[in-house]
């Protein structure tokens, strides 16, 4: 994986950031700021980009350790979404260009203290 500490990441950063997955036995190169969100499915993981999407074995919480902090926030026991992304949020979901995910209650202050509001 190519990515900065959270300390030192920045937007720009952001744009060239990249980490490589094994999909279908291929090394696949996934651009950070491309990923819409991430779903956690027993042992495996679903990465959405845009249209497409790759299923990658592994957990929610080892993907959440290897990316930046400052730009990923889990909110919900499933899903891991980019900061940037998203647009609306509410007591009850999240609001992206392409996707509408549920807010778990115990993930709602660690998206309060990222985005600075509260609920």
């Amino acid at each position: 994986m190519n990515v900065s500490s959270a300390a030192d990441f920045t937007l720009l950063n952001l744009e060239k950031a990249y980490i490589f997955l094994t999909v279908n036995r291929r090394r696949q190169k996934i651009y950070l700021k491309d990923i819409s969100y991430i779903e956690s499915s027993r042992e495996y993981v679903r990465i959405y980009i845009r249209t497409n999407s790759f299923l990658v074995k592994g957990s929610i919480t080892s993907f959440s350790e290897m990316l930046p902090e400052s730009y990923f926030v889990r909110i919900h026991r499933r899903y891991l979404v980019p900061i940037h992304k998203i647009i609306i949020f509410d007591s009850r979901n999240i609001y992206g260009s392409d996707f509408k995910l549920p807010l778990g209650r115990t993930y709602k202050s660690a998206l309060s203290a990222k985005c600075g509001f509260n609920f």
